[in-house]
């Protein structure tokens, strides 16, 4: 969950398909916002963050990123600032989002989901909202264990790691990875250890130290 000024903003799915944003008292655990929430379609899965304006940001399974203002009275439930369309579903279509990530200077997020990886520029008073690039869709990630180490994004699917540098130039709006890193087992953990190198295990019980620059294994 994310956590800002004592308060907890944690999202809620139902097998209906309904899901809701809730913002709970940290001492008391009080559901400021009541059983209802900020409802919406879809399944929350990804931690949602906030910006400095405190804005809360969160997404949904319906491949909407959602925007909203958490910085009045936190006892009333405020409304949807604004949503954006990030991923395109076709309707009756769902996508996992398994991480949301906030860039440095808190103008973009970006969205590691079940196809591909979304960049979105969060705008500004003049500016609305824009998806910046996307990662090859057919890439389904599939771990919360992703790492934003300056511009170097890197994220699990499957028995691989994919290395991006999310200020490289897209081509057509689709972002080539940087390096891939594959184990010849299923990758569950990723951690950062001293932002030069990284930390994997995988399903085997083996442990892997690669170089986070190049993804080359340090031997």
């Amino acid at each position: 969950p994310a956590y800002i000024n004592n308060t907890i903003f944690l999202g809620a799915s139902s097998s209906t398909g309904a899901s809701a944003m809730h913002a709970f008292e940290s001492q008391t655990g009080t559901d400021c916002w009541g059983p209802a929430g900020i409802q919406i379609t879809g399944s929350v899965d990804a931690t949602p963050v906030i910006t400095e304006d405190l804005t809360l940001y969160f997404t949904a399974s319906n491949g909407y990123l959602y925007a909203v203002d958490v910085s009045g009275d936190l006892t009333q439930t405020p409304k949807i600032a604004w949503q954006l369309d990030v991923m395109g579903l076709t309707a009756g279509t769902s996508k996992k989002v398994y991480a949301n990530l906030l860039s440095a200077n808190g103008d973009q997020i970006y969205m590691v989901t079940e196809a591909g990886i979304y960049a979105v520029n969060l705008g500004g008073w003049f500016t609305p909202a824009s998806v910046l690039w996307k990662t090859d869709t057919s890439l389904a990630f599939n771990s919360s264990d992703t790492i934003l180490n300056g511009n170097l994004l890197i994220a699990i699917s499957g028995d691989s790691i994919y290395g991006y540098d999310t200020n490289a130039t897209p081509n057509a709006g689709v972002l080539a990875d940087l390096w891939i890193y594959t184990s010849n087992n299923t990758i569950y953990n990723l951690f950062n250890i001293d932002n030069i190198n990284l930390l994997l295990g995988d399903s085997s019980g083996a442990f892997h130290i690669v170089i986070q620059a190049t993804g080359h294994q340090e031997t």
